[in-house]
């Protein structure tokens, strides 16, 4: 029957303190009033009603459950292995819910027996959603726990259903949760493996295994069918421990384990026999195996490979056999060899340190091993009698990608044999070769050289550690600059020894870099005596030009801060090194200061780890300054290796992002002025001509924009961190000024404390309060002068930091912008200047047809010009002296500019302003002026042949306007000679000396001629006097003077200004002449009368 809601309330809370939940409930019949509960976790609860309380009478699990009896609805028995549960109760919900919670908590298990009549009364059992995370890896934990008594581990349980699935690991490593394991949570976790079937893989590495641990292990590789590799390394898998796993593989059929790593651990010759016999007992064969470092000796090594060896699937199964560091002899090299010789897919042994003997050894592989790609023997000595076979193994193999022999005591003659043999097999054309640590000295590399010189089939090469000598190294390096045309990786670490001869091995070293041979990679590390010091500073001025070595080691060569210098140039060069180490080298702040400037400009350099040992020793000479330093190394390093977010590199240098004056340090990548200068680029490119050598410039400089812009904004961080520095310098300074504040008002309450003291409490004596004085002011907590200044440092050092930075962006943005303004300016010029080429001739073919007088013509008739943009503005100039009325003599420079003309920015070319102003040959104007001239006179007679034409009406009072194009280069807006239209609208153009009847020349001391008055009778209007230099006079415009007005309107139009802008902006007299009119809007100004616009 079904509990009561009172029942209820009590089973939950019940159940509650127990972490589990109740699926469940039901009372059984009888006076007794028993509770049956099922768990979530798996647990049966009897309870009992013992005045009016619930409480526990017997429990069991369902891991624990024997058989399930039920001849009828209402009776059940249930069988434990600690003890049985039975009773009237309505039992059919109750055994369909233990069977199908066993079927989802432990899959795979065996269910207990059930024995149930009728048997329809059994609901089929339904598998759990496919979709749980880890296959319900933490419900099966959660039960496990619950049957061991264990409370369970809540990080282990959030990582696995959050973690594990969201990265998709398919691996449980043990690494991943707090260690060390507590007693019994090793074996919960091992304990629901064992019936998961989502992991493939489990890694115990670092837990100390016990016996009960390593039974535990034993008990899962039993049940587990998924675990493919299982990682014992540095487990303490000592005596006694292997038995139950060694058990496991061999009772197991369907065991999975393929990859088995159990280095790291002394099992000892005994239990590496039980584990030979586990291996061989296996229904399939390993992939993997790796029992390095072992404790093997050779009655154990033996032992193990005998017992592997009767794996029939092993030797057709095995392709990575790692066996480093045990003791082999001759009687474990021998069962090794026994079982090598088996035709195998071996393809990487690693056998160093193994006291192996290498006859034996290379013997059996080149029977059995012709798949092997990769084999090391270092540290395995050699004698002479072993050079047959492994010669014969060399010329043999045609796998071969890496041979490692270093420590093996070879002298010349056999490192000599080793690089022939090598040389003659043809189908070795891409092998990693290691030599290192066989000391043959200078004779040896006198020996190696013109073998490895002609080699083809080496690649990558260690001859490291091997005492050459500087000597040694010359020849070496002369002789793979000679001819090696396949060495990619080079390692002569170590050899660069005695008291001569080091300016020499450099400049060897750089003749091999600009040789022909295609070094990429490059390790000449020092330590010892192989320390190269100052003198790598030789390499380094090769390095800074060279276009191939991408990776470089230069570690404990002890350079010192010359060395840090002179690399951070080279790098400042170098645009090809992506990967550099160089630690260990002496390096002080000063030293970092360099490198961390040259570092600034680069942005190839994408691989860098921080050089911590020299970085812990320039620490306790400044830590804060290298705290800055290192946090600038790894910002510049970051931002090599994300070109695309750049602007995130310099630590928000400026306070753009949040409306600051800096805006982003980084954003001229990214806005529309480096894709206009692009494009630009592109359509120099493009033209149908040779660029001049001016012109050649300007591309090249623009081509180099990106990386020019990139070092400049580099400069905000070297910049800011010297900044920094001085700051915290003198900031650290008031900490010692501020502290004298402190112990005045320290000693201020401490006398008020003595006299209140005094005054208070009577029983106080003088003595007393003597010892209370001295107390306090030798007990009181003194304040910390570093303390003080560490504050000051972390809060206005940070504010003014934060000020001075966005200047710093302010300078870098104007620079910036001033450069693109000006690349753009110098490409649109190439561009413009092919096009007037054209326009000129055409020009030029026209005027000649015309006659020399030109018809007034009827302004209706005329064409408009197309609406023109508006030039730049220009930065006002202080105004110069007023010229007198008579045309000025030209001494060959312009004549200065009168007051009502537009200053002028100082050092910027003077643009034509006269008629006749010169040709531009490589201008953008069109031919304008008088007849004859042969170019535009810029903004002036362009404009005055709009409104006049070449013939112009006379301006009585106004000043003489003498041609001003001279060689100077002129900007402005050509416009049409003898009243015809413009052609190909206004442009600019660079003046140069010209021809025409229209005006003198460039240069010419001739006054410029009046032209004809469009309208004989209009009276010349009386001359005003004369103004102060430079003076304006704001006036109404005349209402009734519509001819002015008139002419206003149609310069708007024609300059594409708006009307109702021109009509409200003031009109100006200019002083000296008092009818010629200036309307001037904000960015424009409009000259009529004198018949100049700027």
């Amino acid at each position: 029957m079904a509990v009561t809601g009172k029942e209820r309330e009590a089973v939950d809370k019940l159940l509650k303190q127990r972490g589990d939940e109740a699926l469940f409930a039901g009372s059984m019949k009888g006076k007794s009033a028993k509770v049956v509960v099922l768990g979530k976790n798996g647990r049966l609860y009897l309870l009992s009603n013992k005045k009016g309380v619930l409480a526990t009478e017997f429990h069991g699990h369902l891991l624990d459950v024997k058989s399930v009896k039920s001849k009828s609805n209402n009776k059940f028995d249930i069988k434990f292995t600690n003890g049985s549960m039975d009773g009237e109760l309505d039992c059919t919900d109750l055994i369909n819910d233990m069977r199908q919670l066993h079927h989802v908590l432990f899959p795979g298990r065996k269910p207990f027996t059930c024995a149930v009549e009728p048997e329809r009364r059994l609901r089929d059992l339904q598998d759990p959603p496919s979709d749980r995370p880890c296959g319900g890896f933490v419900a099966t934990y959660l039960a496990v726990c619950d049957h061991r008594n264990m409370p369970p581990r809540g990080d282990i349980a959030w990582d696995i259903d959050n973690v594990y699935p969201a990265n998709k690991r398919r691996k449980l490593e043990f690494e991943d949760f707090d260690l060390p394991l507590k007693p019994g949570e090793f074996e919960c976790v091992i304990g629901a493996l064992a019936y998961n079937k989502y992991f493939t893989g489990v890694s115990c590495a670092h837990v100390q295994l016990d016996k009960a641990m390593s039974q535990a292990l034993g008990d899962m590789l039993v049940t587990n069918t998924t675990i493919e590799d299982l990682n014992l390394s540095r487990t303490g898998l000592a005596k006694g421990l292997v038995l139950p796993i060694a058990e496991a593989f061999k009772s197991n059929k369907q065991c999975a384990v393929q990859l088995l790593d159990v280095s790291h651990n002394n099992i000892g010759d005994k239990d590496l026999a039980v584990l030979g016999t586990g291996l061989g007992g296996m229904a399939k064969g390993l992939i993997s195996f790796n029992a390095s470092s072992v404790g093997g000796k050779k009655a154990g090594m033996s032992a193990l490979f005998n017992g592997i060896k009767k794996n029939m699937f092993m030797s057709g199964s095995l392709q990575t056999l790692v066996i480093s560091n045990n003791v082999f002899d001759s009687d474990g090299t021998g069962a090794l060899a026994s079982f090598l010789a088996q035709p195998t897919g071996l393809q990487v042994l690693i056998a160093n340190n193994s006291a192996i003997k290498l006859d034996q050894l290379f013997g059996a592989m080149v029977r059995g091993c012709q798949a092997l790609e990769r084999i090391d023997v270092s540290g395995n000595k050699y004698s002479k009698k072993d050079m047959a076979m492994i010669s014969q193994f060399l010329k043999a193999s045609s796998h071969l990608r890496s041979v490692k022999m270093g420590g093996c005591s070879f002298d010349a003659d056999a490192c000599k044999t080793i690089i022939q043999d090598i040389n003659s097999n043809m189908y070795l054309n891409d092998l990693d070769l290691s030599l290192t640590d066989n000391r043959i000295g200078y004779p040896g590399a006198k020996a190696i050289a013109p073998v490895i010189q002609r080699s083809v089939g080496i690649k990558r090469v260690d001859l490291s550690e091997m005492d050459l000598g500087c000597d040694g190294m010359q020849a070496l390096l002369n002789a793979l600059a000679a001819t090696n045309t396949k060495l990619e990786h080079l390692d002569v670490s170590g050899n660069f020894m005695g008291k001569i001869g080091f300016d020499h091995a450099m400049e060897s070293l750089n003749k091999l870099l600009a040789s022909k041979c295609p070094l990429s990679s490059l390790n000449i590390r020092g330590g010892g005596k192989g320390s190269l010091r100052e003198y790598i500073t030789i390499f380094f001025f090769g390095l800074s030009s060279n276009e191939r070595l991408t990776s470089l080691d230069v570690s404990d060569n002890h350079f010192g801060d010359k060395g840090a210098n002179a690399l951070g140039k080279a790098l400042l060069r170098n645009k090809k090194l992506t990967s550099l180490s160089w630690d260990g080298n002496d390096t002080s702040v000063f030293g970092f200061q360099r490198f961390t400037k040259g570092l600034s400009g680069n942005t190839t350099l994408k691989h860098m780890p921080l050089p911590v040992q020299d970085i812990a020793a320039a620490m306790r000479a400044d830590k804060m300054k290298m705290d800055s330093l290192s946090s600038v190394m790894s910002t510049l390093i970051t931002r090599n290796n994300n070109p695309q977010l750049m602007q995130s590199v310099f630590k928000d240098q400026s306070s753009g992002a949040s409306g600051g004056a800096g805006g982003d340090s980084t954003a001229f990548l990214f806005k529309g002025e480096a894709q206009q200068l692009k494009g630009l680029r592109n359509k120099v490119k493009a033209l149908q001509r040779k660029l001049e050598s001016e012109e050649q410039v300007v591309l090249e400089d623009a081509e180099g924009n990106d990386m020019g812009l990139t070092s400049i904004h580099g400069l905000h961080e070297v910049a800011s961190m010297g900044m920094q520095d001085d700051l915290k310098e003198r900031l650290s300074s008031l900490a010692f000024d501020i502290l004298p504040v402190v112990n005045k008002h320290m000693d201020e309450l401490q006398r008020q404390i003595l006299d209140i003291v005094e005054k208070r409490y009577g029983s106080i004596d003088r003595e007393t309060r003597q010892r209370l004085r001295l107390n306090m002011q030798f007990g009181a907590e003194d304040v910390d002068p570093e303390a003080i200044g560490k504050l000051i440092m972390d809060s206005a050092a940070t504010q003014i930091t934060r000020m001075a930075e966005d200047s710093f962006s302010s300078a870098i943005d104007i620079s910036s912008t001033y450069l693109y303004e000006k690349l753009t300016e110098g490409l649109q010029n190439i561009i413009d200047e092919v096009k007037v080429g054209v326009e000129v001739q055409e020009s030029e073919s026209e005027s000649e047809e015309e006659p020399d007088e030109e018809p007034e013509p009827e302004p209706e008739a005329e064409p408009e010009p197309e609406p023109e943009p508006e030039p730049e503005p220009e930065p006002e100039a202080e105004p110069e002296p007023e010229r007198p009325a008579a045309t000025p003599e030209r001494t060959g420079s312009s004549p200065k500019v009168p007051p009502a003309v537009a200053p002028r920015r100082p050092g910027r070319p003077v643009s034509g302003q006269g008629q006749g102003a010169g040709t531009p040959p490589r201008g953008r104007g069109t031919p304008v002026g008088a007849r004859g001239s042969r170019g535009g006179g810029g903004k002036v007679a362009g404009l005055g042949a709009q409104l006049f034409g070449a013939g112009g009406p006379p301006i009585p009072g106004a000043m003489p306007m003498p041609g001003m194009g001279g060689p100077q280069r002129g900007r402005g807006r050509g416009g049409p000679g003898r009243g015809s239209p413009a052609r190909g609208g206004p442009q600019r153009g660079r003046g140069a000396p010209g021809r025409g009847r229209g005006g003198a020349a460039a240069g010419s001391p001739k006054p410029v001629p009046k032209p004809a008055r469009r309208n004989p009778a209009k009276p010349p209007a009386k001359k005003a006097a004369p103004a102060k230099p430079g003076a304006n006079i704001k006036v109404e415009k005349p209402s009734g003077d519509t001819e002015n007005v008139k002419k206003i309107d149609e310069v708007a139009v024609e300059s594409n200004i708006d009307n109702s802008v021109m009509k409200n902006v003031p009109v100006v007299r200019a002083a000296g002449s008092p009818r010629l009119v200036v309307a001037a809007e904000s960015s424009h100004a409009v000259w009529l009368w004198g018949v100049c616009k700027t």
